[in-house]
């Protein structure tokens, strides 16, 4: 695939170019990134899931501890169980959000020579380009003056100092 796109865009505009390559890049962009919206989501809400954990078992630590059946050994099994949902969604968050953060730098260090490349590219295209367009003005300014430059000649001496003859 690389080498039909290298071959269809040495030939083609920096317009043409820029969307050919921005696509691709896009497409890459994607395939790259495909898993990291789950990395994300859970790193972003098993905290939440552990804090929902810790408040269910500090209602039920109250509860135990309001009813009067249990004495402090019921109590504390149930705080425990709350600061043992919090450890948890701890556990499973922080290491998702570093696989998260990891992957997504591994995606930015992968695309970004690409899209340098591309932009120079196009850049050294574009330069070329305006070199070309210079020359063809410099020769069309030439043309001019000299066309202008015999005109004067022409009126100034005849015939006789037409550059024809030179």
């Amino acid at each position: 695939y690389l080498a039909l796109l290298s071959s269809r865009l040495a030939s083609s505009g920096p317009v043409a170019i820029d969307r050919s390559t921005r696509s691709f890049l896009a497409e890459q962009r994607a395939e790259l990134e495909r898993g990291l919206t789950l990395l994300a989501t859970v790193g972003s809400n098993a905290p939440f899931i552990g804090l929902f954990g810790t408040v269910l078992g500090i209602i039920q630590a109250f509860g135990e501890l309001s009813s009067q059946q249990g004495g402090t050994g019921s109590v504390m099994a149930a705080i425990s169980e709350a600061l043992i949902a919090t450890a948890v969604g701890l556990i499973v968050a922080i290491p998702a959000v570093i696989a998260f953060n990891t992957f997504q730098k591994r995606v930015r260090e992968l695309l970004t020579p690409c899209e340098i490349l591309r932009d120079e590219f196009i850049a050294q295209k574009e330069v070329g380009r305006a070199c070309r367009r210079a020359k063809a003005a410099m020769h069309t300014g030439a043309e001019n003056f000299l066309g202008s430059l015999h005109r004067r000649l022409l009126k100034r001496f005849g015939s006789e100092g037409c550059l024809h003859r030179v």
